[in-house]
């Protein structure tokens, strides 16, 4: 992403270089450098946005009112090290996140299910975005054949539930209200990605940059009816690949919880979500 003073600062480093920066050039570059920090704002956040903290912290350190740096070495190090921060520090608004999401043609997540800590279930959950979904669960140790599968068209209102016993396997077909909205996170594996699409943005809490496995991820927070998800999303593709949900009780502990990682644009064999 281009910042608003980046053409200025090409210009300054290249002349840096050169030595041929004069100290106009260097107060200049600095006054850019600000002015970029402080304008350059995530839309869609309420609180102090990154680049605000930012500029507050570099007015504050180094005081340009008063302090003239010595020499183009000191003014290429102060230029250098703003570039880094900003290359070092990917991130993604909760708005062009949704963008992005709502083009997603289908998506596979696998999930860990608690319940005041205990464990209870992992899920595998495929869907496309046609409105079929299958979600295959998994007791706790068992990690090969899932312990149940349900396979639902969500536009349609009909699925099957297709239990695993000493007999082979059993199918039950039941129905539902066609894209009913009220279920519960518990019973809605897609309760989160409609959390995601639903939310007004404003309300989309940043929880600022973490690394996962080497790779850092942008971070919201979304909170509705005691009901909070934590959003991770890879500044690459702009999509969520780790969610967090947690539903807290009456007396402020943690009842159900979620953790899920999520992958994209998969291609899934049609037998996947036969009503059959």
């Amino acid at each position: 992403m281009k910042y608003t003073a980046d053409q200025s600062l090409d210009k300054a480093v290249e002349g840096l270089k050169a030595e041929q920066a004069l100290s106009e050039d260097i107060e200049r570059a600095q006054d850019n450098l600000l002015r970029a920090v402080a304008i350059e704002v995530e839309n869609d956040c309420e609180e102090p946005g990154w680049f605000q903290r930012l500029s507050v912290w570099w007015k504050e350190t180094f005081n340009f009112s008063g302090l003239k740096l010595a020499g183009s070495m000191g003014a290429a190090a102060s230029i250098a090290f703003v570039m880094f921060i900003f290359a070092a520090s990917p991130q993604t608004s909760f708005a062009s996140m949704v963008a992005e999401f709502k083009k997603v043609s289908n998506m596979f997540y696998s999930a860990t299910m608690t319940s005041a800590g205990e464990h209870l279930m992992d899920i595998k959950v495929y869907y496309r975005d046609s409105g079929q979904v299958r979600m295959e669960s998994y007791s706790l140790g068992d990690k090969g054949q899932p312990t149940f599968v349900n396979i639902m068209d969500v536009s349609q209102g009909k699925g099957v539930m297709k239990l695993s016993n000493g007999n082979g396997e059993q199918t039950v077909p039941f129905t539902f209200q066609a894209n009913d909205s009220t279920q519960s996170v518990q019973e809605n594996p897609l309760y989160w990605r409609n959390l995601i699409l639903d939310v007004d943005p404003e309300k989309a809490q940043p929880l600022g940059v973490q690394t996962f496995s080497g790779t850092e991820l942008t971070g919201y927070l979304i909170e509705d009816s005691g009901i909070e998800a934590r959003v991770w999303v890879d500044p690459k593709t702009e999509l969520p690949v780790k969610i967090n949900v947690s539903q807290t009780l009456g007396d402020g502990s943690v009842g159900f919880e979620m953790q899920a990682d999520v992958s994209y644009n998969q291609r899934f064999d049609d037998s996947l979500f036969a009503l059959e």
